[in-house]
């Protein structure tokens, strides 16, 4: 049984020796949880087109950056790409791009969906927003087809719901 008060978690019950995670961007106050009552803590970044992509084993909650996914797995490369088709630089948010030599083909009788997301290069689109850091780690926040449009910016669900739960006042709730 988990139990919370005046930010200490403890895991009175019992102790799990891993846990391991994918599909949805992680927040600092998701792994400093799962941190108390699990040894290991990995955190798996993939597609079912390429498989695994990025691998993170999260030894530290606090120098955790939110929506890390760690490095790219052996094999895999990764490309940022702003909304004009240009290559971002490092920190620069925009769709993450990946090219490895195990992926799938195409889809199968659906041409037109294959080069929307696999150029020539081989490529592939992931429809993931996110960036890569100077350290070479990737962080996704989002999923481009999820963007919602503010203020002339285009924001993600994810970073929003980020924002709003590192507020101070958020924790009194």
């Amino acid at each position: 049984m988990l139990e919370f008060s005046d930010d200490k978690t403890k895991c009175s019950s019992f102790s799990l020796k891993c846990v391991t995670t994918a599909g949805f961007p992680l927040s600092k106050t998701y792994v400093y949880v799962v941190g108390k009552v699990a040894r290991r803590f990995i955190n798996v970044y993939g597609t079912t087109k390429l498989g695994s992509i990025c691998y993170k084993e999260i030894e530290r909650p606090e120098v955790f950056e939110d929506n890390s996914v760690g490095f790219p797995v052996r094999g895999i490369e990764i490309t940022v790409i702003d909304q004009n088709g240009k290559l971002c630089q490092r920190n620069v948010t925009g769709e993450i791009n990946v090219r490895s030599s195990v992926r799938f083909r195409e889809y199968l009788n659906n041409h037109e969906k294959t080069i929307e997301v696999l150029d020539k290069s081989g490529w592939f689109k992931t429809n993931d927003i996110g960036y890569v850091t100077s350290d070479g780690q990737v962080v996704v926040s989002g999923r481009l087809s999820d963007v919602f449009i503010l203020g002339g910016k285009k924001i993600s669900p994810v970073h929003l719901a980020n924002v709003i739960s590192s507020h101070p006042d958020m924790s009194k709730l």
